[in-house]
């Protein structure tokens, strides 16, 4: 999976960022190219939430009914696009993070497209080996090039003249990011 944040690039500059002050810009041409798409928010509450665990319950290898196949991949490709609207962010170590103010977007891929490897593996499963699971994918990158990009952000100036030397694009595109990032600074800053 990779994740990205759709935002318009015209009032960018007004929005909070929890990640950084770096980005790329990519076209929505290459976005529905990859079959990039947004991610559903439900709260974790919901009947759709319930709806989607008791259906990760029955994907489940001691269910009492065994699924086919193909039902037990559109159960987990579902999953892959759902996320909670508030919850635990581990990354800031916050309870109540707005999840669904980052306007989260994905890239799932199929199993096809990835060499009929796993499209998803259970964390713990997952932190044990992970240099073996990463080695499956790393002939199937998310690849782009320079004509798929329409902006880039950089931190500073001299990053942006940096930038303007390395890559071909028109240097109206390269943009000092000018967003809020203050939710992390206030947890490095707690932390002192």
């Amino acid at each position: 999976m990779v994740c990205f944040s759709e935002y318009n690039v015209n009032t960018i500059d007004n929005r909070h960022i929890t990640y950084g002050k770096y980005g790329i810009g990519l076209s929505k041409k290459w976005v529905d190219k990859h079959q990039i798409h947004p991610v559903l928010y439900i709260d974790k509450n919901s009947l759709i939430a319930k709806s989607l665990a008791d259906l990760l319950k029955a994907r489940r290898q001691n269910a009492t009914v065994q699924l086919a196949p193909n039902v037990r991949l559109s159960i987990m490709t579902i999953k892959c696009f759902t996320k909670n609207s508030i919850g635990y962010n581990s990354y800031f170590g916050l309870n109540d993070f707005n999840f669904k103010a980052e306007n989260e977007w994905r890239y799932v891929p199929t199993k096809t497209q990835i060499g009929n490897n796993l499209i998803s593996q259970s964390r713990s499963k997952y932190l044990k080996k992970q240099d073996y699971y990463n080695d499956k994918l790393i002939d199937y990158p998310l690849t782009f090039s320079e004509d798929d990009i329409e902006y880039i952000f950089v931190a500073t100036e001299k990053e942006k003249q940096i930038i303007q030397s390395l890559v071909s694009i028109d240097s109206k595109r390269i943009k000092i990011a000018n967003w809020s990032t203050e939710l992390k600074r206030r947890k490095a800053n707690a932390q002192h």
